[in-house]
């Protein structure tokens, strides 16, 4: 057993290694996190942050010599990293589990082999594989062996005709094709294995994705099996650490989607309502300190995932959802009290506070629409002056409607949104209406139309209104680049009329930001 104030090491400097640091410094031991980002939030918190890449020698050298274990945040550091680091002090889980996590044609190969259900799937590796997918059963989803994960380096496949196309799209790397099914729920099992075979599992829990990434969990959900069927993967893989298997519920069977050789989004919740979280499980099991308990401190837990912008949070405050667990629909409770400027408040002292109340539904009207109606509210001071506050109230509605047994690649949105504003000035109060309708539209494969009409009138001078309308064409030349083009027509209240003409291409590089297909 390895104890306090030994030194533990992990790869990867993110959120979830940032858990990891600070559950090992409570329990005692010295951590050090090999992360090339500097600003990494693990970093921030660890007792030594090598600045460096995954594969440079000197850090791993220097990891190995220092910590008496080394675990990882994520499923792609470099294989020969790990076995480097393996030659010379503990690592866990080891690198064949994570070689085998990280590749899906392994991972799939790995699965069948243990006889676990997994959905029917064919490998794209050459155009012969093409060919021969003719006889595979459509609707399909073609995804990256490697580098995938909420919603990346995968597309859509509605029929073999489209599967050339679709594989160009991923840069023909190697890819698996896997039957699209329909899904009658997706669950996780995180868990634990001890170097001595050892399990502690953590109740099922069902996840909700929105573009592929995860969206809410609520605990617990009954699957005895899961949890057997993740118990049966961690003995073949000879795992020590914690792992998560998320798989699908099809029909009332279950079958293994993938791996994940670390602890898991879906395990948050454990910080507040297990009585060992998933990070602490994960230094006991790496350490080899004995397993902690995994039951619920509550009867169910219900858990919201919030995906902070591209630009980060520049207020200070916080934010609170909650899922009301209803049998009509899906509802979201939002709330956030922040201080800072924005275009619709101003803080001019520190207790001057912005409150924002949201409630949002969400409802399957059939097997291709769904429904999503909101109401919001928010209140705060104005720049009319430090006693002046503005009130907003809302109410939005989307209509989604996607044939997916009849066309993959056909889709529509409408969107609309009212809104008054209350607010206060030197004049009095004046209140004030607006409103948008949008529509868009994906007629082919890789592209988009889209219309759109707002209507206001001025939140200081109602006697005041602009509208406009726009059309937008955008095209998606690969999942990872947009080219988009928008024309624009604005008619002042003063008279003035505006035609703009706006193209936009968009590029993205690394494995963030909204994934389209």
């Amino acid at each position: 057993m390895i104890t306090p104030p030994s030194t533990l090491g992990i790869l990867g400097g993110g959120q979830l290694g940032k858990y990891f640091v600070e559950a090992a410094r409570t329990m005692g031991y010295r951590t050090v996190v090999l992360e090339p980002d500097a600003d990494a939030p693990a970093g921030k918190v660890a007792d030594e942050h090598i600045v460096a890449a995954y594969d440079d020698e000197s850090a791993l050298q220097h990891m190995a010599a220092t910590c008496a274990a080394v675990t990882t945040e994520f499923e792609n550091p470099p294989a020969r990293s790990m076995l480097t680091l393996a030659a010379h002090t503990a690592v866990h889980p080891s690198p064949t589990a994570v070689a085998i996590a990280q590749d899906r044609r392994s991972e799939k190969g790995f699965l069948t082999r243990q006889r676990i259900p997994i959905a029917p799937y064919t490998e794209i590796e050459t155009d012969a594989d093409v060919a021969y997918a003719a006889e595979f059963q459509y609707p399909a989803i073609l995804k990256t062996n490697r580098m995938g994960y909420d919603g990346k380096g995968q597309l859509s496949v509605a029929r073999h005709s489209e599967l050339d196309a679709a594989w160009e799209g991923l840069e023909r790397q190697p890819c698996v094709l896997e039957q699209r099914l329909r899904l009658d729920a997706e669950v996780s099992v995180v868990m634990a294995r001890g170097a001595d075979g050892k399990t502690a599992a953590y109740p099922v829990a069902r996840n909700v994705h929105v573009n592929g990434i995860l969206d809410s969990t609520t605990v617990p959900y009954e699957a005895t099996r899961a949890t057997i069927l993740a118990e049966r993967i961690a003995a073949g893989l000879e795992y020590v650490g914690v792992l998560a298997v998320e798989m699908f519920v099809v029909g009332g069977r279950l079958l293994v989607n993938e791996l994940a050789p670390r602890p898991h989004n879906s395990g948050h919740w454990t910080l507040d309502a297990a009585r060992t979280s998933q990070f602490e499980q994960q230094v006991r099991a790496v350490c080899g300190a004995g397993l902690g308990d995994t039951l619920l401190t509550v009867p169910a837990v219900a858990m919201v995932n919030l995906l902070g912008g591209e630009e980060g949070l520049n207020d200070s405050g916080i934010s609170v959802s909650k899922l009301i667990l209803n049998p009509v629909m899906f509802l979201e409770a939002t709330g956030e009290v922040y201080n800072g400027d924005n275009d619709l408040f101003k803080s001019y002292k520190r207790s001057d506070l912005a409150y924002v109340g949201r409630l949002r539904g969400y409802r399957d009207i059939s097997e291709s629409m769904n429904l999503d109606i909101g109401t919001s509210f928010a209140h705060g001071h104005n720049d009319a002056g430090p006693d002046d506050t503005t009130q907003v109230y809302g109410v939005d509605a989307t209509l989604r409607y996607r044939p997916l047994q009849e066309a993959l690649y056909k889709k529509a949105m409408l969107r609309t949104e009212l809104f008054w504003s209350r607010r206060e000035q030197q004049t009095g109060v004046n209140p004030a209406f607006g409103m948008y309708v949008s529509g868009d539209y994906q007629f082919a494969r890789r592209w988009f139309a889209g219309a759109r009409y707002d209507w206001s009138e001025r939140a200081t001078d109602s006697s005041l209104n602009d509208k406009g309308i726009s059309a937008l064409l955008t095209f998606w030349p690969s999942e990872f680049s947009q080219v988009r083009g928008q024309y624009r027509h604005i008619n002042y209240a003063e008279g003035i009329k505006s035609n703009e003409l706006l193209f936009q291409f968009l590029f993205s590089i690394g494995a963030h930001g909204a994934h389209v297909f």
